[in-house]
């Protein structure tokens, strides 16, 4: 039997107020029950190999170096000035080796010509300066919440090793290592993207609709990257609420969102953010490589009553008494009750499902991974 949200959420409603699952709830009441639901849909793919988050691809490709032109560096000063190339918003989160130091910086920003450093640059001021733009570390996609295995493609799936962040800090703390192809990855943690890149905001254009938001304020202005904003966080700062960016449109200029913003006009202030884990590769490559990750992903979430959710019914009651144990917080004894039957319902699927667990563990095997005691069963 399919289930969808609509029929989740009436279901629990049932408990909590049995004689009356319409009017009894207010608006408020509804936005937190959508939003436990949600939150326990998530809790529930990042826990369990669900068959429908099993496993999909994804495909890196690798940047090569960049390193055409000079720069003009100003010892003390957190910008330099590019001569000769073209620095691209692409470019913010890279690194920069400058006059082949054992000292990389972060870009921050790009404006025209001028490169914005994370930190001032500590060598000797200088013009006709050589520079090498790179990077060993690569965002995975939004619904990432667990890698299984990566593999380097170009060399007969060559699969790579996981190793602790600290063991690249250790063997290579200036990334200088290269190498044609990669020997081990790490997952260093996430990253948050902010655009406008200053911290500042943009201002909606005109059009803007409730679910549409135009703009020509954009960094990213070309037919190539239009999926660059999907999966992003537009925040409008003068509603007070986000939404979810579904899709970008280059050629208009417009940002479709998920869920509408009430209120949402010409003139409004937003900005955009998104959260990405990331992959780090060590030893670092200096050209373009297709790595293959392959990971388990978290649940869609759910906002229309018929959204279908990628969690099979099996953990309805498992939902439901999470959702309760919140609801009833104020009551010991509902809320104790619940949590009984929780507990109860979460035994039931371990054995039934297995639960996830770091890649480095082996089948079957309990490990401390510094995160959780996990058991994995295939």
């Amino acid at each position: 039997m399919q289930w969808n949200f609509g029929d989740i959420v009436g279901y629990i409603k049932s408990y909590i107020s049995p004689q009356n699952t319409s009017t009894a709830f207010s608006a408020a009441d509804n936005l937190l029950l959508k939003n436990l639901v949600n939150l326990y849909c998530e809790e529930a793919s990042i826990n369990y190999p669900i068959n429908e988050l099993r496993v999909p691809d994804y495909f890196i490709r690798t940047y090569d170096d960049y390193s055409t032109g000079t720069l003009t560096v100003v010892a003390g000063s957190a910008d330099v000035t590019l001569a000769g190339g073209t620095a691209t918003f692409k470019m913010i989160g890279r690194k920069i080796r400058i006059n082949g130091e054992n000292t990389y910086y972060t870009i921050i920003n790009i404006d025209g010509a001028v490169i914005s450093l994370n930190r001032t640059y500590l060598g000797t001021s200088g013009a006709g300066i050589t520079y090498q733009i790179f990077d060993n570390t690569y965002d995975l996609p939004s619904d990432c919440v667990w890698v299984k295995k990566v593999y380097v493609l170009s060399t007969t799936y060559l699969p790579l090793k996981e190793k602790d962040w600290d063991f690249i800090e250790v063997m290579d703390p200036q990334l200088v290592n290269t190498s044609d192809d990669p020997e081990i990855y790490c997952l260093p943690g996430n990253k948050t993207r902010f655009e406008p890149f200053d911290g500042t905001t943009y201002t909606a254009g005109v059009s803007t609709t409730t679910s549409v938001l135009c703009t020509s304020l954009l960094a990213n202005d070309t037919i190539a990257d239009v999926d660059y904003y999907k999966d992003w966080n537009l925040i409008n700062v003068t509603r007070g609420l986000s939404s979810k960016v579904s899709a970008y449109n280059p050629t208009t200029q417009t940002l479709t969102l998920v869920e509408a913003i009430d209120g949402q006009t010409t003139g409004d202030l937003f900005y955009l953010t998104a959260n990405r884990k990331q992959i780090s590769l060590y030893r670092r490559l200096t050209s373009q490589k297709d790595i293959l990750v392959k990971y388990y992903k978290t649940s869609n979430k759910l906002v229309n009553d018929y959204d279908v959710p990628l969690i099979d019914e099996d953990f309805r009651e498992w939902i439901t008494c999470k959702v309760l144990v919140v609801w009833f917080s104020a009551n010991d004894t509902m809320a104790a009750k619940y949590q009984a039957i929780a507990s109860a319902e979460d035994l039931r699927l371990k054995n039934k499902y297995g639960r996830k667990t770091d890649s480095s563990v082996r089948e079957g095997v309990r490990k401390k991974t510094g995160r959780m005691m996990t058991l994995r069963i295939q």
